[in-house]
This record gives structure tokens, C-alpha cells and sequence, in this order.
């Protein structure tokens, strides 16, 4: 019989887990932008960027659902939030520096 009140991993974990990988992997396809460009052109580049930004926003929706819900295993919602928080300061940093040191 199952026990279901037993800690374990659910599709909150795994979810939160995926948006906090795609979006360094998606932060690296936008570095390539010489292929996007030839692929998609500059659609490709914005689509890209609109990517990093859903699942970071889902990575950080997804945060606290994980972490506070009383039946779940923390281990993969741990290592997803620390994922999270490296992502989010190189984002910010990438902002950041795009802000301060582009145009005129």
C-alpha cells in the first residue's frame, strides 16, 4: 500500500528543476547568435529572450511551491534553487552590464 503522506519527489520538483536548466542552456543559445541569426533571424533572437525570461519567471514561481509544500523531498528543489540564484545574478549582471556599457 502506498503511504502518502511520506516525503517524496513530485512533478513540482522536476518542473522547478527543468526551468532552472533550460535557462542557463537558453542563455548560451543567445550567445550563439550568428546561428540564430541565419536560422531564424532576428525573430530567433527575441523568441530566445522571451525563453530565458518564462522559465526564469517559472523557476522563480516555482520556488516557493516546492520549498514550502510538507511532502516533499527538499534534495532536488535545494540544488534547483541554487541553479536559480546563479542564474538570476547572471542575468541581472547581464543586464546590468548591457545597460551601462552599450550605445552611445
Amino acid at each position: 500500500m502506498i503511504d502518502y503522506n511520506s516525503k517524496h519527489f513530485s512533478w513540482r520538483s522536476y518542473v522547478f528543476l527543468t526551468f532552472s536548466v533550460l535557462t542557463p542552456v537558453l542563455t548560451l543559445i543567445l550567445f550563439q547568435t550568428d546561428i540564430i541569426f541565419d536560422f531564424f533571424g532576428t525573430t530567433g533572437t527575441w523568441l530566445t529572450l522571451c525563453l530565458i525570461l518564462i522559465c526564469l519567471g517559472g523557476s522563480l514561481i516555482m520556488a516557493p511551491l516546492t520549498l514550502k509544500h510538507k511532502n516533499e523531498k527538499r534534495t532536488i528543489a535545494i540544488i534547483a534553487l541554487i541553479i536559480t540564484i546563479i542564474n538570476f545574478s547572471i542575468v541581472l549582471f547581464l543586464i546590468w552590464f548591457a545597460m551601462h556599457f552599450s550605445g552611445p
